[in-house]
């Protein structure tokens, strides 16, 4: 995904979400909206990770990783501050992929 020069840090975090939900999803050969569906809660998740031979665990390091990138791409286009950009990434390493995904989905507009 293409970084578009967000405005705000709603749009920032969700260009954030979108580009490390495409990155897993391409990575494993499916839609985006596969990817979410597959997070809904923890019987989709093992439902999408027996139907494309991944563990649970792969599916969230793949999601975690793309998070990672796209919050560095966010740095290196100066949509996030360094700090901020090391704040994210410490978050994205120590919480469950799924809660989030449940946090983000509370913002408004995501």
């Amino acid at each position: 995904r293409e970084w578009r020069n967000p405005e705000g840090l709603e749009e920032v975090a969700e260009q954030i979400v979108l580009s490390a939900l495409d990155g897993a999803a391409c990575e494993l050969g499916v839609s985006r909206e596969d990817i979410v569906l597959a997070f809904a809660d923890r019987d989709s998740l093992k439902r999408f990770a027996r139907e494309h031979g991944i563990s649970e665990r792969e599916l969230d390091e793949l999601v975690r990783s793309g998070l990672v990138r796209a919050i560095d791409e966010a740095e290196r286009a100066e949509a996030l501050s360094a700090t901020t950009a090391d704040l994210l990434r410490g978050v994205v390493g120590r919480i469950p992929v799924s809660a989030l995904l449940d946090l983000l989905e509370q913002l408004p507009g995501l």
